[in-house]
């Protein structure tokens, strides 16, 4: 995400050194294949960012100039699978390794296939732009593995219709509603099975194995410890009780003591 962000800020004539100045890295550190950042880092880039560029639609803008290879290797792990479905199978198991800000839930409505993507910390202020490169993301992806022929049926948006509504119909080529209970992407279930081009049997599970064993399984972090320090920070100077804090993360307040 930060990349993308960033590529979209060179293009529009800024600095991209100037822009990753006293955040802890530099441009030439996002070459590094064993580079690490936190979600502190990434939002304060973004932030960044959005003032620079001035554009409402950045995330999509982002979102739409990913390809299979912006998955790092997760996405080359897509491309030794037989169908849509079974690569879209392949990166849910290893969505932290493709650098994923959002949980990705995928699941089958009658003759639908729905991705459905919700926050893992608390950010409401930055939500839009990351739901919006996400599922961006998720409609390029497929269009660079299947051609661009592929199109969502529906796209829903949990947040206000924005001034740049037309560029969400532009891009996804489909009806988007806004202001609905969920952030998701509607498809026709045959699309999962799609034949992939690139699939190979003899070759393609021997090179998913290799790209396995340089996939180390990393520990998940607590969520909701993260999520309650954005909250505290976006409110050093109106501390919250601990029962408002419950509700901003829709859990009880035993719950949240106990955890």
């Amino acid at each position: 995400v930060i990349r993308f962000t960033l590529q979209i800020a060179r293009l529009r004539g800024h600095s991209v050194e100037r822009l990753c100045r006293g955040l802890g890295f530099s441009a030439e550190d996002l070459r590094k294949a064993d580079m690490r950042v936190s979600y502190r880092q990434t939002s304060q880039l973004i932030r960044r960012v959005q003032q620079a560029v001035r554009d409402p639609a950045l995330g999509l803008a982002a979102g739409s100039r990913q390809t299979i290879i912006s998955l790092g290797l997760p996405g080359l792990g897509m491309l030794t699978c037989s169908t849509l479905g079974e690569a879209i199978a392949y990166v849910a198991e290893h969505e932290q390794d493709a650098g994923a800000l959002l949980r990705h839930r995928y699941s089958l409505e009658g003759k639908s296939f729905i991705v459905e993507v919700t926050p893992r910390l608390y950010d409401p202020d930055l939500e839009p732009y990351l739901v919006e490169e996400a599922l961006a993301c998720e409609v390029s992806i497929a269009r660079s593995l299947i051609g661009p022929h592929f199109n969502p049926i529906r796209v829903d948006l949990s947040y206000a219709k924005p001034e740049h509504a037309a560029a969400y119909s532009a891009f996804f080529e489909c009806p988007v509603r806004f202001g609905t209970s969920v952030n998701r992407v509607v498809s026709d279930a045959r699309w999962l099975e799609y034949s992939l081009p690139t699939y190979e049997e003899f070759t393609c599970p021997y090179l998913r194995a290799q790209l396995e064993s340089l996939m180390p399984r990393r520990l998940e972090r607590n969520d909701l410890l993260e999520s309650i320090s954005a909250h505290l920070r976006e409110h050093l100077d109106e501390p919250r009780a601990l029962r408002e804090a419950a509700q901003e993360f829709n859990i009880s307040e035993r719950t949240l003591r106990r955890r």
